[in-house]
């Protein structure tokens, strides 16, 4: 499946109740969200950098989970 990949940002609170801003992954497919992975990357940048890969090289939506899971 063809997708388009964005970034999606998310505000987390610890267990000491400080807030963070975490990033995760959607995938689009026909302007239509076919699946999300919250809580990725803690890096605004980096999360644009793995994002614009995954766009650059038309990553398959059934390889995803394992891509992440290389990045983590």
């Amino acid at each position: 499946m063809k997708c388009d990949y964005r970034m999606r940002e998310d505000r987390i609170t610890d267990e000491e109740g400080i807030q963070h801003t975490v990033y995760g992954v959607e995938a689009w497919s026909k302007n239509e969200l076919v699946r999300s992975v919250p809580d990725v990357f803690f890096d605004r940048a980096l999360a644009e950098h793995y994002i614009g890969l995954f766009n650059s090289l038309d990553l398959r939506l059934c390889h995803l989970d394992d891509v992440i899971e290389d990045v983590l």
